[in-house]
């Protein structure tokens, strides 16, 4: 397979276990998280692109390598692009039939976080609310209920 990109030799090196059949699932998912990571600091335009061609390679849901880039944006302050992202992973998720309750669940808390950030606590509240109908005990989802209601002085 002809390599989409000659950056040079350690992104080949990615790609190349990736295309590998002896290469593991963990050593694919390793390979695939550098690579994201790569094309976000390098904001390439084509990272999606890349992305989606690393995880029909590695048979793992799309929603991963958005998310994954989701998240390099996020850090980076970069709220349009994170949630460009966040977006894709989530109709991948519901498109592509992988498990929905993961794959829906990360970028949905993704989305009510943004939404905190921005201080639009209802937003924030309404999609907290929809996450407890998937997983009504995520400690990590009750923590940011309690934390937005406070912020809106309802706590």
């Amino acid at each position: 397979m002809e390599q989409p990109i000659h950056i040079n030799e350690e992104i080949n090196k990615y790609f190349e276990i990736l295309e590998s059949e002896e290469a593991s699932i963990d050593q694919r998912v390793e390979a695939l998280i550098n690579l994201s990571n790569f094309f976000v600091d390098k904001d390439f335009a084509d990272s999606f692109k890349y992305a989606s061609m690393a995880t029909i390679v590695t048979d793992i849901p799309r929603a991963d390598a958005c998310c994954c880039l989701g998240d390099r944006y996020l850090m980076a302050n970069n709220i349009k692009w994170a949630k460009i992202w966040y977006r894709h992973a989530l109709d991948d998720a519901l498109r592509v039939g992988c498990d929905c309750k993961y794959w829906t669940y990360l970028p949905l808390i993704k989305f009510a976080q943004i939404s905190f950030l921005k201080k639009d606590y209802d937003e924030a509240l309404n999609l907290v609310e929809a996450l407890l109908l998937m997983r009504k005990d995520d400690t990590e989802i009750l923590e940011l209920k309690d934390i937005i209601l406070s912020k809106m002085g309802k706590k």
